[in-house]
């Protein structure tokens, strides 16, 4: 666990010594880490009101859900829709299981309720983040929900490309995430940003990481495991200080900033020629997703008061999944006995911001559609 601040200065964390290497000192930064302690003695009631709630008015996928965000019912492993766009609100609890999050989304006149995995949910940070002491995640960082705890939220931080590590803990306040990718410009961006020497790590050997000199390892960077093309900075790191046999770096990635200490010779410092071929930063946020061409607006149908809208996943039994609102216009496309499978072209159908899965539908009951009236 951290207190309020984490140092990261080679005066106030180790001392010169009569033994240090005649070099001066590089310039130094002070990072403020979040506390991430929690209290003994848990009390079961005030746990089950705790919640945590975060809204977003542009839900945007993460990059390996291409369709978008698969969104399920409670009862069934298939999604019925895909969550490309839109305003979401979702609760964590201290009930909430990881696989089985509760979110409710909302577009163009469309309300949708169902169920998405922690590893769906782009959860990310709003402010710099602290985890164990040695790793600061991006503003794109992919973090996933834990669990509850009785200081906050409990999230993992996944180390890729370089790192022997298992996956990063930390405790924190709610307001200290998002749903969408934010604008920080804390420590965590800072501390590359002109501030030590320019060095490499060297591919031979790996290289333990402490959080002080004389520490224990938390971690292993492993410079032959770098995938360059998820770390296209692969290899650059700056010296923020030197006490004789350790330096201290920080090695931004395209995830996280790590940041320790490591026996000196696992670095080499580049000279200013060198220095001047440092690659430049190929990242940023995973392009807007292709707008859909309009469908055709023919044959639709509108409601006078709001419509219940179900969910059946290969043929189960229909789930109470949302609402479409009065006036909305939709498309009935298939009617069964006591339901008709629909569409609401441009939000829900096969291009909208919520897609249809491939082997689910979305329905009505029939009593209520025969109120509803065809667009003139």
């Amino acid at each position: 666990m951290f207190g309020a601040g984490l140092c990261l200065t080679a005066l106030s964390c180790t001392g010169s010594g009569p033994g240090a290497a005649a070099r001066p000192d590089p310039p130094t930064v002070q990072v403020t880490a979040n506390p991430t302690t929690e209290s003994p003695g848990q009390n079961p009631q005030a746990a089950a009101a705790r919640s945590c709630t975060l809204k977003t008015s542009a839900w945007r996928a993460l990059g390996h859900d291409d369709l978008g965000s698969p969104l399920r019912t409670a009862t069934s492993r298939q999604p019925f829709a895909y969550i490309s766009a839109g305003t979401a609100s979702v609760k964590l609890t201290a009930g909430t299981a990881a696989d089985s999050i509760p979110i409710t989304f909302a577009s163009g006149g469309v309300e949708l309720r169902g169920v998405m995995t922690a590893s769906d949910l782009p959860l990310h940070p709003r402010r710099p983040i602290v985890f164990e002491g040695f790793a600061i995640p991006l503003a794109t960082a992919h973090l996933l929900w834990r669990g509850d705890a009785p200081d906050g939220v409990r999230v993992t931080h996944s180390l890729k490309g370089g790192m022997d590590a298992d996956k990063l803990q930390a405790t924190v306040p709610c307001q200290a995430l998002s749903l969408q990718v934010a604008s920080f410009s804390g420590s965590a961006q800072l501390l590359t940003k002109g501030h030590g020497r320019l060095a490499r790590l060297r591919f031979d050997r790996k290289s333990p990481l402490a959080t002080s000199a004389s520490g224990a390892v938390v971690a292993w960077i492993d410079p032959e495991a770098i995938d360059d093309d998820d770390e296209p900075n692969s290899d650059w790191v700056r010296e923020l200080a030197f006490d004789g046999t350790h330096s201290q770096i920080v090695w931004e990635r395209s995830r996280d900033v790590v940041f320790g200490w490591t026996p000196a010779d696992t670095i080499y410092i580049l000279e200013d020629d060198e220095a001047d071929e440092l690659p430049g930063d190929d990242g940023g946020i995973m392009g807007l997703l292709s707008v859909a061409e309009v469908p055709s607006q023919s044959g639709l149908r509108v409601c006078r008061s709001d419509l219940v809208l179900f969910a059946s996943v290969l043929g189960d039994s229909p789930v109470d999944v949302g609402t479409l609102k009065a006036g909305v216009g939709f498309q009935p496309i298939e009617e069964h006995p006591q339901m008709t499978a629909l569409v609401v072209p441009d939000v829900l159908d096969e291009t909208g911001a919520f897609i249809i899965g491939e082997d689910a539908q979305i329905l009505a009951d029939n009593a209520v559609l025969a109120e509803c009236r065809e667009i003139p």
